[in-house]
C-alpha cells in the first residue's frame, strides 16, 4: 500500500501530532518500540543512521547518517516501510484480545 498523498510519518511517545495536521499517523502498539530511523525522499534518496532526529541529538549526541541515492538502497527500505506501514494499520488493532478459555 502507498502512504497517501501528503506524506505519512510514524510515532511513538509523547510526540506532538499535532504537528503533523494533514498528514496520516501510525505508532506501534507492541512492547518495545520500532526503532527504525530512516526516511525516503521522493523514492529516490535514503536517509538513515543512529541519529535521533532531535535538538538534542544534533547538537549534543555523537550520531552518524547516511544520505545515498542507491536505487538497490532505496527499494529495500522503501519495501520496509511498506511492510510496517501495513503491520501498523488501526484498522487491524486488537484493543480488547479475547481470553483463553481453560478447560
Amino acid at each position: 500500500m502507498e502512504p497517501p498523498a501528503g506524506g505519512s510519518v510514524g510515532v511513538t511517545g509523547s510526540s506532538d501530532v499535532s504537528l503533523f495536521a494533514g498528514i496520516q499517523v501510525r505508532h506501534d502498539q507492541d512492547l518495545g518500540y520500532m526503532h527504525h530511523k530512516f526516511a525516503i525522499v521522493d523514492k529516490k534518496v535514503l536517509i538513515t543512521g543512529s541519529l535521533n532526529w532531535t535538538t538534542q541529538a544534533i547538537q549534543n549526541n555523537r550520531e552518524n547518517v547516511l544520505i545515498m541515492e542507491d536505487e538497490e538502497y532505496v527499494r529495500l527500505f522503501l519495501e520496509e516501510f511498506e511492510r510496517i506501514w501495513e503491520e501498523f494499520d488501526p484498522t487491524k488493532y486488537n484493543f480488547f484480545p479475547q481470553k483463553k478459555r481453560s478447560r
